[in-house]
């Protein structure tokens, strides 16, 4: 596959992603939680869940992973 028809489809991916995940993102800062119960475990996977989504929009926006190519 063509690199660059790749990178469109990692960048279209992710403009549909955030498209579908804005409104629920902002309805739940909206609402206010009587307790939380965030553990350290939730806070990692959510950090790891971050990198996962960065790490294409890295490779699509530098020669960083040109290796991948």
């Amino acid at each position: 596959m063509n690199p660059w028809i790749a990178k469109a489809l990692v960048l279209t991916g992710t403009v549909v992603m955030i498209a579908i995940r804005a409104p629920h993102g902002h309805r739940s800062r909206v609402v206010k939680v009587a307790t939380s119960y965030i553990t350290p475990l939730e806070t990692v996977l959510l950090v790891l869940a971050w990198v996962g989504f960065f790490v294409p929009l890295i490779w699509v926006a530098s020669p960083a992973f040109s290796f991948a190519e």
